[in-house]
């Protein structure tokens, strides 16, 4: 139940119809295979490439934000208006939001990768898996990484 071997036939079928030498056919067939395979291995490897990236983006964009959050929630800003009160509740909308922006990268990344691996049901998996790790990871950062 091969796609290339059902053209592959088909293609030496209609050499062998129409008078062409099949020695040649077999030959030039046989390389626009090889070089179909060879394609077929570097897009793997690219797309491997790729989804081990996604995969460090689970890890460092929490960490990241966190340790950013930190450090610009620490600053003084002396001939700044805005009270304390207010830098709290700002920042805490900040935080908030960025938990939110890390659900969407999980979300979106979770599709790419199921996408890239053709099984559309091992999105949830990742989701979960991946939505776990990464806000527990920007969590841990914010309350335990201090500037």
């Amino acid at each position: 139940n091969s796609k290339v071997l059902d053209i592959v036939i088909e293609l030496l079928l209609k050499c062998y119809r129409i008078g062409k030498d099949i020695q040649t056919a077999i030959r030039e067939t046989a390389e626009d295979i090889f070089e179909i395979e060879s394609m077929i291995k570097e897009r793997s490897a690219a797309l491997s490439l790729q989804k081990y990236t996604i995969f460090g983006g689970f890890i460092l964009l929490p960490a990241i934000l966190g340790i950013t959050i930190n450090l610009v929630s620490s600053l003084e800003f002396p001939t700044s208006n805005i009270t304390r009160e207010q830098l709290f509740e700002f920042f805490s909308i900040v935080k908030e939001s960025c938990g939110i922006y890390i659900l969407i990268y999980v979300f979106l990344s979770s599709v790419l990768i199921s996408a890239q691996e053709g099984k559309m049901k091992n999105f949830i998996i990742y989701f979960i898996i991946f939505s776990i790790v990464s806000i527990s990871i920007y969590y841990l950062v914010i309350l335990n990484v201090k500037p």
